[in-house]
């Protein structure tokens, strides 16, 4: 009623999506145990800033209870690093996978040389928070000093493993995007009032990455819906390829995002965890275009829906409603 008032025509749009992801094979990850106590991940991925460094480093620190500034996550070299692939929103689910195994594998290797350390059996050490304790007793040493107690003279420490994962399966995380949106008539300007998200990603490693995630994928989105216009001359020669001519969303394009989760842990990989990282730019182009097309009452307007798209729309619109 408010957007009447003013005489801006308002839209309501939803979009669900489906997505499989996750696949692409195995993953593999080589992991050093060095002299000073630090640790250096050689991992099959690319990180070009979606957090995977971050994410690895969080997953083997929460589960061996080691300190993450002493993590190193190497990339980038395909000489040194085992063979893998990043794409299709697969990372945390193979690689993620892959280091938590590699955490429980360390773990089963140093159990014994920990029962050693506190002159028990191993079957009476408990493992608490990077701690390994003597039940029953008050003896307990830390996961990173029992790293130091063991690097050898020379040769490799006996912690270090290459190791590689494969799930089960593919992820299928899902969602719903809801729009809404204004448009003036006079101007044929988009503004967005309002942008709703639920998805489902299952395990959540990190909330605010994966917001961060979210957020970065409806923007291109949006974008893409009514923005981002690749224009050709009659010789077929870009025309728009500089900033100055390619329209991108700015920050004030874009309202609060107000996103939740109701996640479900996927049965396909050991985190439980679901792809990510393409979501947010599936879910946001067909909610948009749909609360588009509700504003300007049709059925059907092309991709990017700029104010000049919108302008024909309705001219076309007014001229059939002349002739009826």
């Amino acid at each position: 009623a408010d957007s009447e008032s003013r005489g801006m025509l308002r839209g309501f749009g939803v979009g669900m999506y489906l997505e499989q992801c996750g696949g692409g094979g195995d993953g593999g990850v080589k992991v050093s145990f060095r002299d000073d106590g630090t640790i250096l991940v050689l991992a099959a991925q690319q990180e070009n800033g979606q957090g995977h460094r971050t994410t690895l480093t969080q997953i083997l620190s929460d589960r061996l209870g080691y300190d993450a500034d002493k993590i190193e996550i190497f990339q980038g070299d395909s000489a040194i690093t085992p063979h893998g692939a990043t794409g299709g929103a697969r990372m945390t689910a193979v690689l993620g996978s892959t280091v938590a195994e590699v955490a429980a594998r360390t773990l089963d290797k140093a159990r014994p040389h920990a029962a050693e350390a506190l002159d028990c059996n191993p079957d009476d050490l408990v493992f608490i928070d990077g701690i390994f304790s003597a039940q029953g007793t008050n003896r307990s040493i830390t996961i990173e000093d029992l790293v130091l107690r063991l690097v050898p003279e020379s040769g490799d420490h006996p912690f270090n493993i290459n190791h590689r994962y494969e799930p089960d399966g593919s992820t299928y995380p899902y969602g719903c995007h809801i729009a809404e949106l204004e448009i003036d008539p006079a101007t044929c300007a988009v503004n967005l009032q309002r942008y709703t998200v639920v998805d489902d990603f299952g395990t959540v490693i990190n909330p605010m990455m994966l917001e961060g995630q979210i957020h970065g994928g409806i923007a291109q989105g949006i974008g893409q819906a009514i923005h981002e216009h690749a224009v050709f001359d009659e010789q077929g020669q870009l025309v728009s390829g500089s900033l100055m001519d390619y329209r991108l969303p700015r920050a004030d394009d874009l309202p609060a995002f107000d996103i939740h989760f109701r996640n479900i842990p996927c049965k396909n990989n050991i985190l439980g965890v679901k792809g990510s990282g393409e979501a947010g730019a599936i879910g946001a182009p067909q909610a948009i275009i749909a609360a588009v097309t509700d504003a300007l009452g049709v059925t059907h307007i092309d991709m990017p829906a700029t104010p000049a798209a919108i302008w024909d729309v309705l001219q076309t619109k007014t001229s059939n409603e002349d002739t009826e």
